[in-house]
């Protein structure tokens, strides 16, 4: 029997189940989400609650169906997007995860969009919730944590790099940074500007 670990990042919740090749659930798990709001616009969590509560729905799992655990063969994750994971470069968290909700970049909004060449076509998405505009709060607020800053990822990219030892993500999580760093009509990209 194959058998598929999967996690499902949401912003209730984190669930986990072992799925078969056939779609049947074998086994399932919920823990309630837990986030940090210590003062207006301010939405973020370490990231290592997520881990704790990865691992503890993998022994779960584990003990609900130790045969279809011991079956694993593929991993699939998902997870709320626009919120940002800072690692090292050995991979230790920096800082909280800046979340979806987050609104402190909106000040910097205009002190970054006066950095960035205007007609590059990804200017006009720059908001607070762009992970450049996040990215350009974070080197006004926290320079240090900038300085040692070597992986942006999501929080899904995270668990799997928790579990894999690979730092990789996907255009689409990535789209906003990846349409950043493209050449606009002036060759200069909103990143390198």
């Amino acid at each position: 029997m194959s058998v598929v670990l999967v996690f499902d990042l949401g912003g209730s919740s984190l669930k986990s189940a072992l799925i078969d090749t056939n779609g049947q659930i074998l086994a399932q798990h919920r823990i309630d989400a837990t986030f940090t709001n210590e003062k207006s616009g301010v939405f973020e969590i370490n990231p290592e609650v997520w881990w704790k509560d990865v691992v503890t729905s993998i022994n779960t799992l584990h003990k609900l169906d130790p045969f279809a655990f011991v079956s694993v063969q593929g991993l699939g994750l998902c997870g709320f997007t626009r919120t940002q994971v800072f690692l090292g470069p050995d991979g230790a968290v920096l800082r909280p995860a800046i979340t979806w909700q987050d609104t402190r970049a909106e000040l910097t909004i205009p002190t970054l969009k006066a950095l960035l060449p205007d007609t590059h076509p990804e200017f006009e998405q720059i908001n607070a919730f762009h992970p450049l505009a996040r990215l350009h709060w974070l080197k006004t607020a926290e320079p240090q944590t900038v300085q040692n800053l070597a992986t942006v990822l999501d929080p899904k990219d995270f668990i799997a790099y928790r579990l894999t030892g690979a730092r990789h993500s996907d255009p689409i999580s990535m789209a906003r940074l990846l349409a950043a760093s493209q050449p606009g009509k002036d060759g200069r990209s909103l990143m390198a500007a």
